[in-house]
This record gives C-alpha cells, sequence and structure tokens, in this order.
C-alpha cells in the first residue's frame, strides 16, 4: 500500500473480500488508509466492508475496515446467511 495513491474496493462477495484480506494480513493496514483519510471508495461489497455497522452478517459477523460513518444492510435482496 505505500506506493499506492487511492484504493476502490470492487463488488463481489464481502465475506469472501474480508476472509482474504484477513489471510493476506490486510485488514489493519486497510483500517489506518481510511484512519489516515486517504482516499477509498467501495461499491456493492467494497461499501459493506467500509461501513462502520452492517445489518445482515454472516452468524459469525463479518469484519469491516469502517470509515463510512452509516448502516449497510447486507443481502437485502436474499439470504446468504447460510454461505459460510
Amino acid at each position: 500500500l505505500t506506493t499506492v495513491q487511492a484504493l476502490v474496493l470492487p463488488g463481489g462477495e464481502s465475506t469472501a473480500i474480508s476472509l482474504l484480506a484477513r489471510r493476506w494480513g490486510l485488514i489493519e493496514p486497510l483500517r489506518e488508509w481510511v484512519a489516515n483519510g486517504k482516499p477509498i471508495w467501495g461499491t456493492c461489497a467494497g461499501m459493506i466492508i467500509l461501513a462502520n455497522q452492517i445489518t445482515g452478517k454472516m452468524k459469525e459477523g463479518q469484519e469491516l475496515i469502517g470509515g463510512f460513518d452509516g448502516t449497510v444492510h447486507r443481502n437485502f435482496f436474499g439470504s446468504q446467511l447460510g454461505s459460510f
């Protein structure tokens, strides 16, 4: 992340993205990125991960980066709660 000027977190499956970010050691660096006010934009799953709060999360909870001062409702059009 040291050579990047801005980040875009794409759509996809937010649980899979957060699990991969945890596996590759990116959760804390991304939280630090947001805390330092660096530019970041999230669409669909990316917005879910950037939310400070979500509803409809998976049973074990979902790791969030935070930074978006709002609540996002995950899986509004259909449940994926049993996916993991």
